[in-house]
């Protein structure tokens, strides 16, 4: 089960700047990002426009926890793209708002990529949510500033309702 994954992840990373619209539609529905740094903050900021599920709710995403969950619709090999802002890129760990289907009885992992503001790969770290809901902690993979988040997603349906960096770049 795991090669296939890794399969899927590696063909999407090469295809990545070839990725577009295929679920761009859905990033209208969250907040437009920010493009002042002196309104910076450690919070996902929008749906990123090469975003590749469905995403219902999204503007539930965005933003400081607030108890309501955007609704992500996993598909095979693809991604849920999220981006911390124009200007806000974020340093450290990643602290994840989630909750799980009740019949996800057995936890769920998911890959998350950090990007750079120029989509540049930093790494990957490990998404593992194992209660029906909670906050979980990504390590980051890198010390250098990420903006995107690409996570991958498989077949899943998750909620999450907020992710933050542990802070804003300097």
């Amino acid at each position: 089960m795991r090669i296939p994954t890794l399969l899927a992840t590696a063909l999407t990373a090469l295809l990545l700047p070839a990725a577009g619209a295929a679920a761009g539609a859905t990033a209208a529905t969250a907040a437009p990002a920010r493009t002042s740094s002196a309104t910076a903050d450690p919070y996902v900021d929008a749906l990123a426009p090469d975003n590749e599920v469905q995403v219902d709710d999204a503007a539930d995403l965005v933003g400081a926890p607030d108890g309501r969950y955007a609704t992500v619709h996993g598909r095979f090999a693809e991604f849920l793209v999220l981006d911390l802002g124009e200007g806000e890129e974020g340093v450290g760990d990643l602290q994840v708002h989630y909750a799980l289907q009740p019949g996800d009885v057995f936890g769920v992992t998911m890959d998350v990529h950090f990007l750079d503001r120029d989509g540049k790969r930093l790494g990957q770290g490990q998404l593992g949510m194992i209660r029906a809901t909670g906050t979980t902690t990504v390590k980051a993979p890198s010390s250098k500033p990420y903006r995107y988040l690409k996570i991958l997603t498989g077949i899943r349906t998750v909620a999450f309702d907020s992710m933050r960096a542990a802070e804003p770049a300097p």
